[in-house]
């Protein structure tokens, strides 16, 4: 598919560059899906969890710390 081809490229081009990159979305069209599938041994984190969300936003430093590479 066309769409996941430029998405997974930019992923790919901004994973290189950046000690974290956030992927955001309507619900439900395959986000995890993808990044699971392309970076298979990296973590992930969802803000659907309320405390995550709050976290990330409120001390985004703790909240990334929480987290290996």
């Amino acid at each position: 598919m066309l769409y996941k081809r430029i998405i997974s490229d930019k992923l790919y081009q901004l994973a290189q560059n950046f000690p974290a990159v956030v992927l955001t979305g309507a619900r439900q069209v395959g986000k995890t899906t993808l990044l699971k599938e392309m970076f298979p041994d990296h973590s992930y984190v969802s803000l659907d969890s309320y405390q995550n969300a709050d976290l990330a936003e409120n001390n985004p430093q703790r909240f990334l710390s929480q987290f290996p590479r």
